[in-house]
């Protein structure tokens, strides 16, 4: 990702989903194994980080393969399986990722790297007490830098900023001094985690020293860009995005840009970037991923195809009842008019008590539009005090609903 756009806030966690502890855990040595079964699990664990470092479907699938050939060859063990649970998290196979993981955690009870795939996969589909229990045995069987993460992740999303920065410190502080990028990544996320918070210099810090820890994390530039468009700074945030784009192409740059461009009185570059972010959102949806709220999202913002974004979002709240597919649903109902089925899903996608900035826009929102006056100041107001997430954008939306309710 090369934004902090809470648009693909889902995605941060995913790249746990790859299991940290499972990747970076040496495979054992050849000796103690048989070679050709040492080579695949070499191979998958290889593809695994690859996945991650791009997002590439394909590496997933090629992990999901290999894993899957040591399973028919060699049998089902706790590594292998945990392995093929973790390639088919990556893929948005969550039901399929829990069966695995569940069969790995029957096999070594007591192995780590099985609860921290079943956990990710368990919070994608929204079963959030059970993953709450499975990331507390996790924390006390092994309290890793992964784990702390999780429990971060968790925190936050039932409403406890202040602890889930203090566990995603804990996680920054844990991880291996000899694995720049697993601390690089925990700092892009204490960062991400502060912003959504409010707290800006935080933020700042965690940019800066993970962009001193790998000069070359996007991410951590994405993030500093996103705090100077909240600071009003739109002339350096967009050409912070223009460079980032200039390397990669990416749909939340694009994103991004969108609104700061149509912040500064640029349309016809809007425009442009509008139509680049809704094919490359079109072009990952024809790789086979299964997660539709993004290119749902883009299409409801903008006001065009709502029939196909109400389609898209339905798709995803049937597939897995997590607060961000009921928000998603919220948001593209609204958008089409239909006031009492948003307000259902949005309070849906409140209901852990998560202060994500956009979740509250959001709702907010549609409770301004229903006549709440008092729960649309409530929701509004915290999310316009979150500039850096919210975007110039929906600031200046949220200003508008908040003076007509």
């Amino acid at each position: 990702m090369t934004t902090v756009s809470p648009r693909r806030r889902r995605r941060w966690i995913l790249s746990i989903v790859v299991s940290l502890a499972a990747c970076q855990s040496a495979p054992p040595e050849p000796a103690a194994l048989p070679p050709s079964r040492a080579a695949l699990e070499r191979e998958a664990v290889v593809a695994l980080r690859t996945a991650q470092r791009d997002g590439d479907l394909d590496q997933h699938r090629r992990a999901e393969g290999l894993a899957g050939e040591i399973i028919d060859r060699f049998g089902a063990d706790e590594r292998a399986l945990t392995l093929r649970a973790a390639a088919r998290a990556g893929l948005h196979r969550f039901d399929a990722a829990v069966a695995d993981a569940d069969a790995a955690i029957a096999l070594a009870p007591h192995a780590a790297d099985p609860y921290g795939v079943l956990a990710d996969a368990l919070i994608e589909l929204g079963d959030y007490e059970r993953a709450l229990q499975t990331v507390q045995y996790l924390l006390e069987i092994k309290p890793s830098h992964a784990a702390y993460a999780r429990a971060a992740y968790l925190r936050a999303l039932f409403g406890d900023q202040a602890g889930g920065l203090r566990l995603m410190q804990l996680a920054v502080d844990a991880a291996p001094t000899n694995a720049p990028a697993e601390r690089a990544w925990h700092l892009v996320h204490l960062g991400r985690d502060a912003l959504a918070a409010g707290d800006e210099a935080v933020a700042e810090r965690a940019f800066r020293a993970a962009l001193a820890t790998r000069p070359d994390s996007r991410a951590a530039r994405a993030g500093l860009a996103a705090l100077r468009a909240g600071r009003g700074d739109h002339d350096g945030a967009i050409a912070a995005y223009e460079a980032l784009l200039a390397e990669a192409p990416s749909p939340d740059t694009h994103a991004a840009l969108v609104d700061l461009l149509v912040a500064t009185g640029r349309n016809d570059e809007a425009a442009r970037h509008l139509a680049a972010a809704e094919r490359l959102e079109r072009a990952e949806l024809a790789t086979g991923t299964n997660e539709h709220r993004h290119l749902a999202l883009l299409l409801a913002d903008h006001g065009t195809r709502l029939d196909e974004a109400i389609q898209l979002a339905a798709r995803d709240a049937a597939a897995r009842d997590d607060i961000y597919s009921a928000d998603t649903l919220a948001w593209t109902l609204f958008r089409a008019g239909r006031l009492d089925e948003a307000r259902a899903a949005a309070a849906r996608a409140l209901r852990l008590g998560t202060r994500d900035p956009l979740l509250q826009y959001h709702a907010g929102t549609i409770a301004a539009a229903a006549g709440d006056a008092a729960e649309a100041a409530r929701l509004l107001s915290a999310a316009i005090a979150r500039p850096a997430v919210l975007g110039p954008r929906r600031v200046s939306a949220a200003r508008q609903a908040l003076a007509d309710a």
